[in-house]
């Protein structure tokens, strides 16, 4: 399939198109995934390395029966890479399950393997991206441990509301509790106090950005200067 019907806002998968369009014409396949659909598990290895074009995925981290969520990705990002970086120690470290219906595009690991070996740029590519995942992890996890769950909340709004480009998030408290790994009730406080500054509208299965300033600086994040990597590439 054309990976042109996507309406692909992907530039990872336009890059390693543009590289070797034929390769990936006659070995990609499209997936619309619906929400709450498991991707991948953690501790097992993945069958498709998957380029989100529109939707948003959440990757949890488990430690006996609780989980968080460590990253966000959506259509700058990549699912199911470490199968075809390494030979060894290919076990996914997150469980990746769908928050906001979209769809993706799969290419078989061995596929986007050679590709990396022997197309240059394609492996600068990815590597840069890794980094920048790794840039916002470790923001993710520096709110979960010194900040509210507040700050938390609004830190994932601004990144989700980036990804989406829509506005508006479609998302319930119940998934936003499990994501945050809080009780329900603190959730619905969070969001509450984030409606009482303006920032956003709570609705039910959904919450509408009304002022993205004031989210970031909610999410203790700086108003000028340097960025995460996912606000200055979907700029």
């Amino acid at each position: 399939m054309s990976t042109e019907s996507c309406e692909a806002r992907n530039y990872l998968l336009r890059e390693i198109e543009e590289c070797s369009p034929k390769e990936v014409e006659s070995q990609s396949l499209r997936f619309e995934p619906r929400p709450g659909q498991l991707l991948l598990t953690q501790g097992q290895v993945a069958e498709w390395v998957l380029f989100p074009t529109s939707g948003l995925i959440s990757c949890f981290r488990s430690l006996g029966h609780r989980r968080v969520e460590v990253q966000q990705v959506g259509c700058d990002g990549v699912l199911g890479l470490h199968v075809a970086l390494t030979l060894t120690g290919r076990e996914e470290s997150t469980t990746s399950i769908v928050q906001t219906a979209g769809q993706m595009v799969g290419l078989p690991p061995r596929l986007v393997r050679l590709l990396i070996l022997n197309r240059p740029p394609i492996g600068e590519i990815l590597h840069n991206y890794l980094l920048g995942q790794a840039l916002e992890t470790h923001e993710v996890l520096t709110r979960a441990t010194a900040c509210s769950i507040v700050t938390r909340l609004a830190f994932w709004i601004v990144r989700a509301d980036a990804r989406l480009n829509k506005g508006s998030i479609n998302i319930t408290h119940d998934a936003l509790s499990d994501i945050h790994c809080v009780r329900r009730p603190s959730m619905t406080v969070a969001l509450q106090q984030l409606e009482g500054m303006g920032a956003i509208r709570s609705l039910r299965g959904q919450i509408v950005v009304l002022d993205r300033e004031v989210l970031r600086e909610a999410a203790e994040m700086p108003v000028h200067g340097k960025s995460l990597p996912v606000l200055e590439r979907l700029a």
